[in-house]
């Protein structure tokens, strides 16, 4: 009788062992969803999920090219994720890399290409 206590006792240890694995499994594939639910939203919005009160982009076109440029193209968050960048034509005509603020469409800097 002394080996089915044994054997019980290993297929306790074998199951334990397999719920551990079963649960970090999950809270992986939990973790995955919601990176993946983070990755959504911000492709939705352009890329501006994290700046809060970020204006649509069509709105920030336009306010863009009320500051005098043109020819928008690119828009899209800078490698900070706080600002967008674009490029641009400046009212002189003259290629530009814009650096813009998401919330007000403001640009903040104008560099030549």
């Amino acid at each position: 009788m002394r080996p089915a206590v044994s054997s019980v006792g290993f297929v306790v240890q074998v199951a334990s062992a397999k719920h551990t694995q079963l649960r970090r499994d999950v809270s992986n594939l939990l973790r995955d969803v919601r990176t993946l639910k983070a990755d959504a939203a911000k492709a939705a919005t352009g890329g501006t999920a994290g700046v809060l009160s970020a204006l649509p982009l069509d709105k920030i076109i336009e306010l863009v090219q009320k500051q005098g440029y043109s020819n928008i193209t690119g828009l899209a968050p800078s490698p900070s994720g706080n600002t967008l960048q674009a490029a641009a034509t400046n009212s002189s005509g003259s290629p530009v890399n814009l650096l813009i603020n998401p919330t007000s469409g403001g640009v903040i800097s104008a560099l030549g290409r």
